[in-house]
């Protein structure tokens, strides 16, 4: 239960199973909008976060450029803890300082404040096979011994987010959510001040007992009003909510009745149903809310629009408000957002107005399974022909000579120059090209596919390139020679694990391991002696292990030993630049899901994945050789 001065901290979910916080000044900006909207922009809360927004109703953050989904959720620690303080440990790595998990960095914490002097993470919830002294400040790693430094540090004012002392806890009371009325401006929709069945409802009205409508006399001051008197009627009815908490496991399919208030009908006459009813327009509006307990998944959500016209809902209505104050806790402490859905409303009876239906329909949020179940290390086999990989990779390159020598092998002299443009400089072939200062620049002719090119562009464009002896036409993309990349050092290994992959229970599942430590940047890369960093690794991969499983894995090791899975860029991800990225041969890093889009069943991968290999020239023809 969230209590007055917690701090609310909104965290993301990583590709590797991790929660990580968003920064204290998002966090605010999200927290502020929580409630208020469905989708929010980021960007809008941070320049720098111009390319995510997030959906409350699904829980979930977008990358707008890829489409990149991942799942986001809301926690509230207490004031005593890291977060609370205003605190957050961090580790270095070989390049920045990292955050630790909001979680870890309570336990640091409060062993900290306590004389203790190191910890075991192994030892605590965590499991992580780490050592924390306190006092040098390092952390060492169980087994290797290795060690990083750590570190404490506050967090900017004002930090997270409090929960102030009016503020319901979510845990505890449904959200507020604002609805355009056409009679009051923006009526917030609360929890009703009483809970009564129908009968009860009869037997009060026939003793002489009105509703309680001095909230709806207030005319203007409608939201305010309500929210003080439903705060009243809340103590004094805190035994029968106590009683309908402890039936709501027993309650499927009911319905519940919201009320809320709004100024009163001049125009409105007097009812005459039974019961005694008053005027119409001293009566609460009310909006019917029909609750399933068990989570439904599927269908669009939308925001629900509140029609004016609304009053009381029919007396066959089940007064369960309970039901879904209940199941709203329930998915509340699970990290389980509900949507809510506006439908037409139904007659509520010959004598009553219209009643708006609002079903709640509770989902849970996926969440990706990236990592198989544990697997012992005797049922781990090597794939079935191909041979295990046992070296690292070697660093050095094919290197010509000159440009010339590679160029005389796949083109030829074109005597008679075309009115065309060049493809690379875009000027006229019979002009010469900008990366020379001869005007007499001569025009060639690649072999194979044709197209015509400035003899000092296409010198230009090799030397940008690995230097690797080979060619790939800017135009049509055919290649000349063998193409190789520019991938860092590191190691694959393969072999195959007895769990299988969704949509081929009939097999196994090879597993492919991608190993690259951070180092500095050769010749061939875009800063050479600046360094790089390698994030995320080792990297597993999976492949079911059948035919074109075990096909594609060889196609992957040629690609492999040419450096073009991997190079060095800005990462799509974070932003981060000079670091280990894919190069465009996409992987399935995803084992027991497909939430992120990175695993199985995806039946247009086998096909995707082997065109994008023989754009690196990486075909079926390379397994003959």
């Amino acid at each position: 239960m969230a209590e007055e001065g917690d701090v609310v901290v909104w965290e993301w979910f990583t590709d590797h199973g991790r929660w990580r916080p968003y920064q204290p000044n998002i966090v605010r900006g999200i927290e502020e909008n929580y409630g208020r909207t469905l989708v929010l922009r980021l960007g809008d809360i941070d320049p720098s976060m111009t390319m995510y927004e997030i959906d409350f109703n699904t829980r979930q953050q977008m990358r707008l450029v890829t489409g990149t989904v991942r799942s986001i959720r809301r926690r509230t620690f207490p004031s005593t803890s890291a977060p609370g303080q205003g605190i957050d440990w961090q580790w270095q790595d070989d390049y920045n300082w990292c955050p630790y998990d909001v979680d870890i960095s309570c336990i640091i914490e409060e062993a900290y404040q306590h004389p203790f002097g190191s910890i075991d993470l192994s030892k605590t919830v965590t499991c992580l096979p780490y050592e924390l002294d306190l006092v040098a400040m390092t952390q060492q790693r169980s087994g290797s011994g290795f060690v990083r430094n750590i570190r404490r540090v506050c967090l900017p004012a004002p930090g997270y987010p409090r929960i102030a002392p009016a503020q319901c806890s979510p845990s505890e009371s449904m959200e507020s959510m604002e609805a355009d009325s056409q009679d009051c401006g923006s009526p917030t929709l609360t929890r009703p001040s009483t809970l009564q069945t129908p009968s009860q409802q009869q037997s009060t009205q026939a003793a002489g007992t009105a509703p309680d409508d001095s909230n709806s006399s207030q005319g203007s001051d409608c939201s305010t009003s309500a929210s003080s008197s439903l705060g009243r009627a809340a103590k004094k009815h805190a035994g029968k909510r106590a009683a309908s908490r402890k039936s709501v496991a027993a309650t499927s399919g009911v319905r519940a009745t919201v009320a809320w208030t709004s100024p009163p009908d001049p125009n409105a006459g007097t009812s005459s149903g039974s019961g005694g009813i008053g005027t119409r327009s001293s009566l609460p509006r009310s909006v019917s809310v029909p609750t399933t307990i068990a989570g439904v998944s599927g269908g669009a959500s939308e925001r629900p629009s509140l029609s004016s016209g609304g009053v009381m809902s029919s007396s066959s209505t089940t007064s369960c408000l309970a039901a879904a104050a209940a199941a709203s806790r329930m998915t509340r402490s699970q990290s389980t957002p509900n949507s809510i859905v506006a439908r037409p409303a139904h007659a509520a009876g010959a004598k009553l107005s219209p009643v708006m239906t609002v079903p709640v329909k509770l989902h849970s949020t996926p969440i990706p399974i990236f990592t198989p179940p544990p697997i012992s290390r005797g049922s781990i086999r090597p794939v079935e022909g191909i041979k295990p990989s046992k070296k690292k990779q070697k660093t050095s390159l094919i290197r010509v000579d000159s440009p010339d020598d590679v160029m005389k092998k796949y083109v030829t002299k074109v005597k008679k120059i075309p009115d065309e443009e060049c493809p690379i400089c875009y000027e006229k072939l019979a002009d010469g090209s900008h990366y020379t200062e001869d005007t007499d620049d001569i025009v060639l002719k690649l072999s194979k596919c044709g197209h015509l090119f400035h003899r000092g562009c296409l010198h230009a464009m090799y030397s940008c390139g690995p230097k690797d002896g080979s060619i790939q036409c800017p135009t049509c993309k055919t290649i000349y020679g063998v193409k190789h990349g520019n991938q860092p050092p590191g190691r694959m290994d393969y072999h195959i694990i007895p769990p299988s992959l969704q949509g081929f229970p009939e097999c196994s599942t090879i597993r492919i391991i991608y190993d690259i430590p951070p180092g500095t940047q050769g010749a061939e890369h875009p800063n050479p002696g600046k360094r790089y960093s390698a994030r995320g690794f080792p990297r597993h991969c999976y492949l079911p292990d059948n035919e074109i499983g075990r096909k594609i894995l060889k196609l992957l090791i040629i690609a492999w030993e040419r450096r073009l899975l991997f190079t060095i860029g800005t990462s799509a991800t974070t932003s981060e630049s000079s670091t280990v990225v894919w190069n465009e041969i996409h992987h399935k890093t995803e084992f027991g899901s497909n939430v992120t889009g990175h695993g199985f069943p995806d039946p247009n991968y086998f096909d995707n994945v082997l065109s994008e290999l023989a754009s690196q020239g990486v075909t079926e023809d390379c397994l003959k050789d």
